[in-house]
């Protein structure tokens, strides 16, 4: 960890955990990130540029750099937003799985309140992503609702088997013991929608 350059917050912190292809970013995802930190009460957001998605195409643009352009979109939309972290963890350190890159910040920082950030259409393919069942058992999962993809979501797999681990209060999320996750609605302006559906 101190190899890839972290600095880890303080014992207690909440931080969210908002990977994606980012390719490219745009004013969108840094809404998302501050709604995120809002209605979750968290200290900080790390974007977690993601290398490759197994479920989509490569990306023409490397890990490097879209974490350059994304901090460049930080800056220019949130410049006095220092919650705001970006993260190249899964290229810096090898990883290209999800649920390795979970495992290596709770073993590193294993008294910081991590929270993994998404869109509603996740809960439709997360029971496709390697290891799924380790990421929903090691940490609390905030999905962000997306119109007219968020109903057919809660009607899915995960919903239904985890539906009693389901917190009706996002702020209590980072604290609860997983499995734990929740569904944060919100007004959706066409930039929130178009940063779910691009991660």
């Amino acid at each position: 960890m101190h190899s890839a350059g972290i600095r880890l917050p303080c014992n207690g912190a909440k931080i969210g955990l908002l990977g994606g292809s980012f390719h490219p970013p745009h004013q969108g995802h840094i809404l998302l990130a501050r709604e995120a930190m809002r209605t979750l009460n968290l200290n900080a957001v790390w974007f977690l540029p993601a290398p490759s998605n197994p479920l989509k195409e490569k990306h023409k643009a490397s890990a490097t750099q879209r974490a350059q352009a994304l901090t460049e979109c930080i800056q220019q939309y949130a410049p006095a937003r220092n919650r705001l972290v970006v993260l190249p963890l899964q290229d810096q350190c090898n990883l290209s799985l999800t649920s390795d890159t979970l495992n290596l910040l709770h073993q590193a920082a294993p008294k910081i309140h991590f929270v993994w950030i998404g869109g509603a259409d996740l809960l439709t393919e997360l029971h496709q992503w390697h290891k799924w069942q380790s990421l929903i058992h090691d940490t609390p999962l905030a999905f962000f609702d997306r119109r007219s993809h968020t109903a057919p979501a809660l009607r899915g797999k995960i919903p239904a088997r985890y539906k009693h681990h389901r917190l009706k209060n996002p702020a209590k999320l980072a604290a609860a013991k997983p499995p734990a996750w929740t569904l944060v609605w919100q007004k959706t302006s066409p930039l929130a929608a178009r940063t779910l559906a691009s991660q």
